[in-house]
């Protein structure tokens, strides 16, 4: 027999299971978790960036503009398109002068470890809200600088000078200063009490020179609104006086004068050849001359000791120039070869030299240098040369060679500084994976031996109610005997004569009434032993079943027994009394198996207990364990949606490719662009990826480092470009795109592809082209406008071909061809328009030189043109003031005055006369009136006028008396106020009206 104790012995090892199973699901969750929050980590870093872009986009805004810009005007102060339409940004809203951020991450953790880069966050959930202050508030703009009015004006004062280092100071309202020493000064309009110029004034094209005791205007003409006095004589130095009406002179001194028309008392000269008072032409085989200014000088030989401060020629050829030193303020130069140029500023087309020298500022459209040394450029076009060397750093429209250089170098740090981290992720998600299957397997013995315990379990229950059943059919046999033994004591009273015969039968009964009661006694010992077997040892169980069906038999043949022995009690009433002896006999008996069933029902009944609580330990058992299991469960669903579904804990190479369809190309053409297209894809991890571009290209735009999303993919481009390439010149490149898995920084990959622009132009000669325009700038009160443009064009060594355009139309000049050849060509273009008062002409004047042996080379080159009429705008200039007459007669209205006859002896009586003022004549023909009524006012002053008030019209009504011959004088003073430009008009006796009788 089984010791009932034993059975306690599987509750430790049920502990032990749980433990287990609870460590090894928290050391695979924790593997997990360490993975997720890496993860978590780097998407923070990135909310991170994008937070701090933002950021620095509305401190740039507010610093522009003094107030906040919403999020569509982001992208001008460098927010990307993706991150301003991120959903990263819930709301951006303004809290007084602070700007109120509210940031939604995925979780509350990443939430919280966003908060840390941030200033004053709040933390709700996976949101943080944070305040922007305006940039002001540093402590920088705040104590050090004055940026807004305020009575902390010290901050503004300096104690020391400040070294601008080269650099502009732009947007200057007023400086006061005491002494202010300029190199050169550009100004729009200048005011000044006293004007000291040491040497000459530049006017536009003209001078006026200091010469020690003498001063001289240097210029083509000279024109004066009124007379020209002058205390001592004037001397021309023999140049040409010209346009002249009529000269009165008392003495007039000329070698020789002929004129078609004039008055001359006394003239003395060699030759003087003129016609209208200009000079057509000029021939001389020598001139000796201190000043000369010539519009077309041709010569044979110049020979000039020095040139002078300024030389200007309008059109000149000269074969060769030499000289000694030349000093000028400003040269303007269009081709220049010289082995050494040493210049404060200078204005050159093409300039080739061994050497250059520059100290001060270098501004060019491009600049080609083999050597040089430079101490500021800023080239708008581009820079080209064998080697170019900078001290500090050199900086371009988009990158930083420093800056490029150290993040070079702090991303290799971080990529070989995770690199163990990354191994080991590797090995504990092996780990996890293999806890993981062991997990599975005991989870599903588990399930089978809990499958097993329940089946047991109902079979112990169902062989318990078969035992209480029989033990209850035993109880109720024995109570029929009792009952049976009561009735033979009746029979016994009314069959005493029967007793003795049937003394036989009783003891035969007896005898088997004893045995009956030995079978309820043996049949109790069973039951008692078949409910230990059932608490026991469950195998025991089928035995018993057995024995209970044998006494259950055994019950059922002593019942029919006993029915026997009651039907022979009742037809022999003589063996009553031995019957009655017998049953007082089995009433005793049935008193002891009664308390012997009674004891083995209580054994049952405690057997049932511990059946009970054994069944509800074993339950709460399985309960743990179908616990255990749904969360281990719960965990394999995880891991494995992790490993099989969406796969992210599987470490995935990511995909670069990229495609050009223009990256190879030949044009005869200078500059050169191409597309290129990538995709990044294989980002399970999420991506990072970059573009590298080397080679003799440079990026034009696009190109740009980014983030792609778990799962996620992304279409990018980088736009390259090459500009001056010359003639059968190549330019090579490559364009790589670098993609990085954003959690495993070790798997990468890359593509890359090659560019090849080549200028397919034939190696021509490229002409060169120089243009300057005196007179394109032009503010004057006048409705007439002119401007000539120069051009000087050289290098035509197989020949060239020229065209005039303007560039918004209009009159333009005569194109033309020039011969072969390396001699300059100067050619002019004069353009004319007329201009309304106030109105402004913005154009140009383009010149452009062909090569005519390979007409894909060219050269084109603008004078941009600025006419503003600056006469105001007369709003009176179209106003009509007249009257009209209504009598019997009516007369239309007329300007200024109007006038009716009535004969004599004709209308008399009551008429109206009706002064108006307008800009045009009204349907009726009756009056003027205006295009426009609400911008004007009229007041018809009442001073010596007969009709006067406010209005646009006045009536005034007047008596005809045709009996008296004579006339009558009606006037109006109108007083006629513009309100636009609050101008006024007055009108003395202006209309008049006459009322004449004849």
């Amino acid at each position: 027999m089984v010791n009932m104790r034993q059975v306690g012995s599987i509750y430790p090892n049920v502990a032990a299971i749980l433990v287990t199973i609870t460590l090894l699901a928290w050391i695979g969750l924790e593997s997990i978790v360490t993975e997720g929050q890496r993860g978590s980590l780097s998407l923070v870093d990135g909310y991170r960036a994008q937070a701090m872009e933002r950021i620095n986009a509305l401190n740039a805004c507010y610093n522009d503009t003094r107030s906040w810009c919403d999020v569509n005007s982001m992208a001008e102060y460098g927010v990307t398109s993706v991150n301003a339409a991120n959903s990263l940004f819930v709301s951006q809203v303004p809290q007084g002068e602070d700007l109120l951020l509210t940031v939604q991450v995925p979780t509350e953790v990443m939430a919280r470890a966003f908060s840390r880069f941030v200033v004053n966050p709040v933390v709700n959930g996976n949101q943080v809200t944070f305040l922007v202050e305006p940039p002001t508030r540093s402590h920088y703009l705040v104590d050090s600088i004055q940026r807004w009015q305020d009575n902390e004006f010290n901050r503004n004062r300096l104690e020391q000078s400040i070294d601008m280092a080269g650099n502009d100071v732009p947007n200057i309202n007023e400086a006061e200063a005491v002494t202010g020493r300029f190199d050169s000064i550009e100004s729009r309009a200048l005011e000044t009490q006293t004007f000291n110029v040491t040497e000459r004034l530049l006017l536009g094209p003209n001078a006026i020179e200091d010469n020690g005791s003498q001063l001289s205007f240097v210029s083509d003409s000279l024109a004066m609104n009124g007379d020209l006095y002058s205390r001592n004589d004037v001397s021309l130095n023999g140049n040409d006086i010209r346009g002249i009406e009529n000269i009165s002179s008392a003495v007039l001194g000329v070698q020789s004068l002929r004129s078609e028309r004039g008055n001359l008392t006394r003239s003395s000269g060699r030759s003087v050849n003129y016609q209208n008072s200009r000079f057509g032409d000029v021939e001389s085989n020598s001139m000796t001359t201190n000043s000369m200014m010539a519009r077309s000088l041709v010569s044979e030989s110049i020979d000039v000791s020095a040139l002078g401060s300024d030389v200007r020629a309008n059109s000149a050829t000269i074969t060769e120039l030499s000289f000694t030193q030349g000093q000028g303020t400003s040269w303007l130069l269009g081709n220049v070869q010289t082995n050494s140029l040493s210049s404060d500023s200078s204005i050159i087309g093409i300039a080739t030299g061994q050497r250059l020298s520059l100290t001060g500022f270098i501004d060019g459209i491009s600049i080609v240098s083999g050597s040089g040394q430079i101490g500021e450029a800023d080239v708008r076009g581009t820079y080209s040369g064998a080697d170019f060397y900078a001290q500090e750093d050199f900086f371009t429209d988009t990158s930083s060679v420093n800056t490029n250089f150290n993040r070079l170098g702090i991303n290799g740090g971080l990529i070989k500084s995770h690199g163990s981290l990354i191994e080991k992720s590797k090995s504990d998600i092996a780990i996890a994976q293999g806890i993981s299957n062991d997990n599975r397997d005991r989870i599903a013995v588990n399930r089978g031996d809990i499958l097993r315990n329940s089946n047991q379990i109902d079979v112990n229950q169902s062989e318990s109610d078969i035992n209480y059943q029989a033990i209850a059919q035993s109880k109720r046999n024995i109570e029929s005997a009792n009952v049976l033994s009561s009735a033979n004591e009746r029979e016994r009273q009314n069959n005493s004569n029967n007793i003795a015969s049937n003394a036989t039968s009783i003891g035969v009964n007896a005898f088997n009434i004893s045995g009956n009661n030995n079978d309820v006694a043996q049949t109790g010992d069973m039951i008692s032993d078949a409910f230990d077997l059932v608490g026991q040892n469950s195998q025991r169980v089928t035995s018993n079943r057995s024995l209970i069906a044998t006494n259950t038999t055994r019950i059922s043949s002593n019942r029919t027994a006993l029915d026997t022995n009651s039907a022979s009690i009742l037809d022999t009433q003589d063996r009553v009394s031995l019957a009655f002896d017998n049953a007082r006999n089995n009433s005793s008996q049935i008193v002891v198996n009664r308390d012997a069933i009674a004891s083995n029902r209580n054994t049952m009944s405690n057997n049932a207990v511990l059946i009970n609580q054994n069944e509800g330990n074993i339950s709460s058992v399985r309960l743990d364990l179908n616990d255990a299991a749904d969360e281990l469960g719960l965990w394999q669903e995880r891991l494995d949606d992790c490993m099989y579904d969406t796969m992210y804990c599987i470490p995935q190479d990511p995909s670069a490719n990229i495609t050009c369809s223009d990256c190879e190309q030949s044009a005869m053409r200078t500059d050169f662009t191409a597309t290129v297209s990538g995709v990044v894809s294989q980002c399970r991890q999420g991506c990072n990826y970059s573009w590298v571009v080397t080679g003799d290209i440079s990026v034009s735009s696009g190109c740009t480092s980014g983030v792609v999303g778990q799962s996620g993919s992304a279409s990018v481009s980088c736009v390259v470009v090459k500009r001056g390439l010359t003639a059968q010149q190549r330019a090579t490149g490559q364009v790589s795109l670098v993609v990085q898995n954003a959690h495993y920084g070790a798997r990468s990959a890359s593509d890359v592809i090659a560019t090849d622009f080549f200028n397919s132009t034939p190696l021509g000669d490229r002409p060169s082209v120089r243009t300057s325009c005196s007179d394109c700038y032009q503010v004057a009160s006048q409705s007439s406008f002119s401007s000539t443009t120069y051009a000087t064009v050289g290098n035509c060594l197989q020949g060239c071909s020229y065209t005039w355009s303007r560039n918004a139309g209009g009159q333009v000049c005569s194109s033309g061809t020039l011969p072969p050849g390396n001699e300059a060509h100067f050619l002019t273009c004069e353009v004319t328009g007329t201009l309304q008062a106030g109105e402004v002409e913005r154009n140009g004047v383009t010149i452009r030189v062909t090569n005519s042996q390979y007409p894909t080379i060219l050269v084109n080159s603008s004078q941009t043109i600025y006419w503003e009429n600056s006469s105001q705008l007369d709003p009176f200039s179209d106003l009509l003031s007249g009257c009209s007459i209504f009598t019997t007669y009516q007369t239309p209205v007329s300007e200024s005055f109007c006038a009716q006859t009535i004969p004599v002896g004709g209308f008399s009586g009551r008429g109206t006369v009706i002064f108006s003022v307008g800009d045009r004549l009204s349907a009726d023909g009756t009056r003027y009136e205006f295009s426009n009524p609400a911008d004007w006012q009229i007041f018809f002053q009442p001073n010596a006028a007969t009709c006067s008030g406010l209005g646009l019209t006045c009536s005034q009504t007047i008596f005809v008396n045709s009996s008296l011959q004579g006339y009558r004088i009606y006037n109006a003073r109108p007083q006629i106020t513009h309100i636009p430009t609050g101008r006024t008009l007055s009108y003395d006796t202006n209309p008049q009206a006459v009322i004449v009788v004849q």
